[in-house]
């Protein structure tokens, strides 16, 4: 055999070679040799199934921390305020966080730069919360929120604040709130004809700015609501994670706060009917 010949096999038996080697491994896209995916992208959250490992925000006493806490194998960070978790997030010193669905969607138009990836069905229902025993004030509170859901002064805030109405879950019966009886008397307040307001702000769009200033979809919701049992509203700005027990001290006559009610929170304080229902959701830094 001539040199020629014997070199130009040597090269198509390394050519036959490399082109067995390439069709034998996983391309750099996570593929198999049929070309079909196989996983996501490492570290990608899709869902509270992805979150084990994870360092997850939530606002310290909230819900949503309950929630990170108990459902999920994250590791939970809690924060003062809401608006610092969803900080959190965007600047990566959290992996996630787990916050009201309304505030998430809120940081979105306002913010930029996250997106929720899971709405968590939690159908939380908020109220407004006091002082165990004080009848009087639960009762006025009561009647006047089914003066607004009947009139349809609380369907237009619905409307100014997030372009819905109210759900059944906060117009109809529920059991979630204590009966009062009709002869509940007066409302025991701190100071005559002044309603002290207990908040934690900011936590848009429910709280927004800071007493005196303060407005938002909570706060113009007790703002009528004092008009109608004829007091005059005043705010004071306080941490989430003691507002109950600050309330069952009498720090104030009632909390405007997102408020959840649940069975262990209305183990230290009493609870108005509901007023506005929602889910959670649980948030990332979008690209």
């Amino acid at each position: 055999m001539s040199k020629t010949k014997l070199w130009t096999l040597l090269v198509l038996v390394v050519g036959i070679f490399a082109l067995v080697a390439a069709g034998c491994g996983d391309d750099d896209e996570g593929t198999t040799d049929g070309g079909e995916t196989t996983e996501t992208s490492e570290g990608e959250i899709a869902s509270v199934d992805d979150l084990a490992g994870k360092v997850v925000g939530a606002q310290d006493g909230t819900t949503g921390e309950t929630f990170a806490l108990e459902e999920t194998d994250a590791e939970v960070r809690g924060f003062p305020e809401g608006p610092d978790a969803i900080n959190a997030v965007i600047n990566g010193q959290v992996d996630a966080v787990i916050i009201d669905l309304p505030v998430a969607i809120d940081a979105i138009d306002k913010q930029g730069g996250l997106e929720v990836v899971e709405e968590i069905e939690t159908g939380e229902l908020y109220g407004f919360a006091m002082a165990t025993g004080n009848d009087g004030l639960q009762a006025a509170v009561n009647g006047a929120l089914a003066e607004i859901k009947e009139d349809g002064a609380l369907e237009e805030l619905y409307q100014e604040y997030f372009e819905t109405e109210p759900t059944e879950g906060v117009l109809g019966l529920n059991d979630l709130a204590d009966p009062v009886a009709e002869d509940a008397g007066e409302p025991v307040l701190l100071e005559d004809g002044t309603l002290t307001v207990g908040t934690d702000t900011p936590f848009p769009p429910f709280e927004i700015g800071q007493p005196p200033d303060i407005t938002g979809f909570d706060i113009e919701v007790m703002n009528i609501v004092a008009e109608r049992i004829g007091l005059e509203p005043t705010y004071v700005d306080t941490g989430f994670d003691t507002i109950f027990r600050d309330v069952g001290l009498g720090q104030f006559d009632i909390v405007a706060a997102a408020s959840t009610i649940t069975p262990g929170r209305e183990r230290a304080v009493d609870f108005s009917d509901p007023y506005y229902e929602a889910n959670q959701a649980l948030v990332v830094a979008s690209e």
